[in-house]
């Protein structure tokens, strides 16, 4: 377990990850406590969606990760992941471009 974050933290971005179509959740359990408003929230694995791989392909190089996240809060005021999913292949692709130039 990551010492730097709590357990409620790490389940919130497994769970938005998941809603973002990057993971696949293998199991998952929830239990609330009635009264307490205590909700737990299990997971005992993900998988990496094909769209989940292509993120992380793409935002590897940690030049391209910040200028995806500069351009998109630039462009709409935050680096919300639809956004960062929009930008970085436009930037993939301009890098491409760059390298091999069209004749």
């Amino acid at each position: 377990m990551d010492q730097n974050h709590t357990p409620e933290q790490i389940e919130y971005h497994l769970r938005i990850m998941a809603e973002a179509g990057l993971i696949n959740p293998e199991s998952r359990s929830v239990r609330q406590i009635s009264g307490n408003n205590v909700i737990s929230v299990s997971w005992r694995g993900a998988d990496l969606t094909w769209q989940g791989h292509e993120f992380l392909d793409q935002i590897r190089k940690h030049e391209v990760w910040e200028r995806a996240k500069s351009v998109a809060i630039k462009s709409v005021g935050a680096a919300g992941i639809e956004a960062l999913k929009y930008v970085l292949p436009k930037i993939v692709h301009a890098l491409i471009d760059q390298t091999f130039p069209s004749s």
